[in-house]
């Protein structure tokens, strides 16, 4: 019955166009990711939803498994969010899970789907009804349902959204290897993962993940559902990214960095974006532009976590391309080797040097490595890769005894199976070995085949956090990146160069 007490006839109302075109809209999602659903502003108002650049060449590209180191405000957690709710609505059955670095988080994009849903057309919610609904949890009548949390486990989703991964890997590096472990290998390979987060320095698996990612792109590699797309898009693609540029002078260093953008990754800039972008990086500084506001994705690897003693230097390495290039090593030239021991794990670091110049031409580490696989593997490397040694710098605690040995040194011991160590003095003032280890760094080149690790432990050598304060401290985090660190650290200090003789 109509409202006036008419009878209406339903076979005639679905043979009608209007009924007929709104049926194929429903039907397809292209039209509902554009027009159906609505999401709240930045300044909390209802407004439609449609896809921006970002997003729409990013549902283009979408893979089983991706991988997003983004740009800030771009919109992507908040269109992860409409295909999970559009998921859900429109598939039975459909399970999803949210993982954030904090709880509250995961919630609020939880609120996002909600939003969503409740803002659908009572055609829609009548059919597909919201049956259970709290903070954590909303499950559909048609059997779909999405959970949020900090972790994922003990289900099967079909699409599962990680957000801020970078974060989580640099600040809880153990939470990291659970959401990987745990959650992302529970979706089968017809399910969907999205990993995005901004750029938190080159240390942790989100890192790790981009890289795998990037370089498989890189070389035209054919994926694999298990393998991760690597997707990127730069703060440009956002239009609201722009200031008046009478406004804002641009300065000759960025004329110069733009006039490469155009050149190189033929991103052409209009004069309100480039004055946006001064302003930025008049106001946050080259490191923290490129991490909130990278223009390119080689960019996001000449960018170091916060707090990281050889942020400076390694970025500067970056930018001359001292870092990221084969490096071969020179087979007129001696190498030397610098080493790290310590309880839970042992470094070292291959070098050469023209007595001004460096090249670290091959790192390695271990967990739980001995002195006899440390000396192990510098034969190995002589045998494989035809180095011929010149001296071996160890730490100062290279001559202590070893009461469960005979009480002999380190230093004894190494000789014994063919390594004759320079023990290097012990260096009473951490920051002096820091600082000859930044002039160091300045004056080399690092092999990008086989000392990627090793640079990673240099990135990642940082400095530890005072909560009460709020600020860094100047000592050290003591984690896995600091034996690679220590060990750069012994060469630095100990290395000495040959004179020419008269």
């Amino acid at each position: 019955m109509s409202e006036d007490g008419q009878t209406v006839d339903l076979d005639r109302v679905r043979q009608s166009r209007a009924y007929q075109r709104r049926k194929a809209q429903f039907k397809d999602r292209e039209w509902r990711l554009d027009n159906l659903y609505f999401i709240r502003s930045e300044s909390g108002e209802r407004i439609p939803f449609a896809r921006n650049a970002a997003q729409r060449a990013f549902y283009g590209e979408m893979w089983n498994r991706n991988i997003i180191p983004k740009a800030r405000k771009l919109g992507f957690s908040t269109f992860i969010e409409i295909l999970i709710c559009d998921g859900c609505v429109f598939t039975s059955g459909k399970v999803c899970g949210i993982v954030d670095r904090s709880l509250d988080d995961a919630v609020d994009k939880l609120g996002m789907i909600a939003f969503a849903y409740d803002n659908l057309p009572d055609e829609i919610r009548d059919v597909v009804s919201l049956v259970r609904r709290n903070d954590k949890y909303l499950e559909w009548s048609n059997g779909s349902n999405v959970s949020v949390g900090t972790s994922y486990r003990g289900g099967t989703p079909a699409i599962l959204h990680v957000s801020e991964y970078g974060k989580i890997s640099v600040d809880t590096p153990d939470a990291a290897t659970e959401i990987k472990t745990g959650a992302i290998t529970a979706v089968p390979m017809s399910g969907q993962v999205f990993v995005e987060s901004t750029w938190h320095g080159t240390g942790g698996e989100f890192s790790k993940m981009v890289m795998d990612a990037k370089a498989m792109r890189d070389r035209g590699a054919q994926l694999t559902a298990l393998d991760f797309k690597f997707h990127f898009y730069g703060w440009w693609m956002k239009p609201e990214y722009r200031l008046p540029n009478n406004l804002v002078i641009i300065t000759q260093e960025m004329q110069e960095y733009f006039r490469n953008l155009a050149a190189k990754y033929d991103i052409k800039l209009d004069a309100d974006q480039m004055a946006w972008y001064q302003n930025r990086y008049s106001d946050l500084g080259l490191d923290k532009t490129r991490e909130e506001f990278p223009s390119n994705a080689d960019e996001l690897f000449l960018t170091s976590n916060e707090g990281a003693f050889f942020k400076r230097e390694l970025s500067k390495a970056r930018q001359d391309g001292r870092i990221g290039q084969l490096m071969p090593f020179d087979p007129t030239r001696r190498v030397n080797t610098f080493w790290d021991i310590g309880e839970d794990t042992t470094a070292l670091w291959w070098h050469q040097s023209d007595g001004v110049r460096h090249r670290l031409i091959d790192y390695y580490e271990e967990e739980g490595w001995s002195l006899q696989g440390a000396c192990a593997m510098i034969d190995e490397k002589r045998r494989t890769r035809q180095f011929v040694y010149d001296k071996h710098y160890g730490p100062h605690d290279m001559g202590n005894k070893d009461w469960g040995n005979n009480a002999k040194t380190r230093k004894q011991t190494a000789k014994e199976l063919g390594i004759d160590i320079t023990v290097v003095p012990r260096i009473e003032n951490k920051a002096d070995a820091i600082e000859a280890a930044r002039r160091f760094i300045n004056n080399s080149w690092f092999c990008a085949e086989h000392t990627a690790l090793g640079v990673q432990r240099l990135e990642n050598y940082r400095k530890k956090w005072n909560n009460a304060l709020g600020v860094y401290t100047s000592d050290p985090v003591h984690d896995v990146s600091s034996h690679g660190a220590d060990s750069l650290m012994t060469g630095a200090c100990g290395f000495d160069p040959e004179r020419p003789k008269n």
